[in-house]
């Protein structure tokens, strides 16, 4: 059904790109090589995106030096189920797999940084987003949503937060490192 005029029955909704730009260079500055990125809300179901960085120039889309999927045509599908979960939830759930060149000692896995956003979007369409703490990032990964018990550690994950120092080795990890 379309509206008076000839307009289509949606709402073209036009995000701030400054605060979108600064989402996504939120994400690049914690990808050295290689992540994924899983995103979902209330609407949407997780999906889960490979990351790679970008180091040639290249006519690749990317966003801040980055491919979101395992091909180059996948990026802009990205943006756009991005802005798709944003215009009609106006939040998001976003975690960031960052791999690292180091491997546990125990599994022989990379060794990965793990961080956790919430994301929303104002009356003006301005993009807003927190960082979870590290404790916050492993209570969500160690805990089952469904029935509250407690997951065994994930071997081979640092969780990070805001901060720096804001940090939760995992055991492999902690091993590694002494």
């Amino acid at each position: 059904m379309k509206k008076k005029g000839g307009e289509p029955p949606f709402e073209i909704i036009t995000f701030d790109a400054e605060s979108m730009n600064a989402f996504i260079a939120e994400i690049a500055k914690h990808i050295k090589r290689e992540g994924m990125i899983t995103i979902a809300s209330a609407t949407f179901p997780p999906q889960t995106w490979d990351i790679t960085r970008i180091k040639k120039k290249t006519k690749e889309y990317t966003l801040c030096g980055l491919r979101f999927g395992i091909e180059p045509a996948q990026t802009p599908l990205f943006a756009a189920r991005l802005c798709n979960i944003l215009g009609t939830d106006g939040y998001a759930s976003v975690v960031l797999r960052s791999f690292l060149e180091k491997k546990d000692k125990v599994t022989g896995l990379p060794v990965k940084e793990l961080r956790g956003y919430v994301i929303w979007t104002d009356e003006e369409y301005k993009v807003h987003f927190h960082q979870l703490s590290a404790e916050e990032m492993k209570e969500c990964n160690t805990v089952d949503a469904r029935t509250g018990r407690r997951l065994e550690d994930e071997p081979a994950v640092i969780y990070c937060g805001r901060e720096p120092d804001d940090i939760i080795l995992s055991a492999g990890v902690l091993e590694e490192e002494s």
